[in-house]
């Protein structure tokens, strides 16, 4: 099956729930309005983030291994 792209973009733009995509090594990718809402970054802001620095201090080293387990 093919996305089509606009449907996606539509999703994910209108989405009332947080949103975000990151790569591999945890670069936030892309955000949606209601993750940026949520957390109160900017789009550009977020862009500079890395997923693992969203998470609550106390599950940071935890995370950064589930991420990488996800991954493989």
């Amino acid at each position: 099956m093919i996305l089509n792209l606009a449907l996606f973009e539509s999703i994910f733009q209108s989405a009332t729930e947080s949103i975000i995509i990151s790569d591999k090594q945890g670069k936030i990718l892309m955000t949606n309005p209601a993750s940026r809402k949520l957390f109160g970054y900017s789009k550009s802001e977020f862009e500079s983030l890395s997923i693992d620095e969203l998470v609550p201090k106390p599950y940071r080293d935890g995370h950064h291994k589930h991420r990488e387990d996800f991954y493989e």
